[in-house]
């Protein structure tokens, strides 16, 4: 394999979180075959074309992987000498290393049985949805199916849906497939930080999820269990009001520099005709603003939150203006903008 060191470093840093796991003796490092890294930690696994042209294959254990990162810019040159050595060329610098059997390598075992519809969606699209819905994904493992990212493409719409307990997010994007599964957010984050550029092909079967696009392919385990039926959490709030984005988040923001992570302490939210406050009182402040609304609720209310999971549910809403739906101090406040759904349960306050 003969490559710019650059593009192979580049390629090599995409893939350092999905090695094989160290009880797999042998197999430590990204495998190199049909022209293309490959990572595979057993959850996941990340294909990336390498644009190289050559029938070689070979295991590149963690050190070489570093060794690369500290050559010099130019051309590199790896080879196999034989089943368990590379040799290393860059410049003046020649480098023989020892490394494991390639074909003892976790393959990704690819099982088109009950394969359904595919969708081909934008990857800009792709990580907008999915970088929004990440924040409200659970971390309690005892239900599994939340610790995940919900695909439910059905009715012309791709719903992109988590949910943990105290938040629900739901974007929609149009859709003509028909298909449900749930990844692991892990793969969701991998996802992300890949970055995929152009389309990207959707496709899943009964255990895994594929994503495919031109510079790489990744492989996820898909989570198992019923996911909340997200449609019906939703309340239908008749009367909502209309505030500036920026505006909120800024406010919300300053009301939460007094809170620590020790402090349970929640916020009071007071809609009173077309304002709205803001008040914490904490051991060390007592913090109040009011900024306006475009509309009125029909009747004044004072409720509670966890400052951060509202803070989290409006920064991840891209929007000048975003509409508030709430009902009581014990019903859940809806935050909504075009083709984009947040749900924050409140917190009881003290009669205080």
């Amino acid at each position: 394999m003969r490559i710019d060191k650059t593009i192979l470093a580049r390629q090599l840093a995409k893939l350092a979180d999905v090695m094989p796991p160290k009880t797999l003796e042998n197999c430590q490092g990204i495998l190199f075959r049909n022209n293309k890294l490959i990572g595979n930690n057993q959850k996941l696994s990340v294909e990336v074309a390498l644009g190289t042209d050559t029938d070689e294959a070979f295991l590149i254990p963690p050190s070489v992987i570093t060794m690369i990162s500290k050559l010099p810019s130019g051309e590199i040159e790896i080879r196999a000498k034989n089943e368990s050595m590379l040799e290393i060329r860059c410049g003046a610098i020649k480098n023989t290393v020892s490394t494991g059997k390639y074909d003892k390598y976790p393959t990704q075992d690819v099982n088109k049985n009950g394969e359904s519809d595919s969708l081909t969606m934008d990857g800009d699209i792709l990580v907008q949805c999915i970088r929004n819905a990440l924040y409200a994904t659970s971390k309690d493992e005892s239900r599994p199916i939340h610790c995940g990212i919900l695909f439910e493409s059905s009715e012309g719409n791709l719903n992109v849906v988590s949910c943990d307990g105290y938040r629900l997010v739901w974007q929609k994007e149009e859709s003509d497939s028909d298909f449900k599964f749930v990844i692991p957010a892990d793969a969701a984050k991998k996802l992300v930080s890949l970055s995929p550029e152009g389309e990207v092909q959707i496709s899943h079967n009964a255990k895994e999820a594929v994503f495919a696009c031109d510079e790489f392919t990744v492989y996820t385990r898909l989570l198992e269990g019923e996911f909340v039926n997200y449609k019906n959490v939703f309340p239908n709030y008749s009367n909502e009001v209309s505030v500036d984005q920026r505006e909120f988040l800024n406010a919300l923001s300053r009301c939460m520099v007094y809170i620590d992570s020790k402090s349970k302490v929640p916020m009071r939210l007071t809609f009173s005709g077309n304002s709205l406050t803001f008040y914490l009182k904490t051991a060390v402040s007592e913090y109040e603003e009011t900024i306006g609304l475009d509309s009125a609720l029909e009747d004044d209310l004072t409720i509670g939150f966890n400052a951060t999971y509202l803070h989290d549910a409006l920064k991840n809403i891209n929007a000048d203006n975003v509409y508030l739906g709430v009902s009581s101090s014990t019903a859940p406040m809806t935050i909504r903008h075009d083709n984009v759904s947040a749900l924050v349960l409140p917190v009881r306050l003290s009669a205080s």
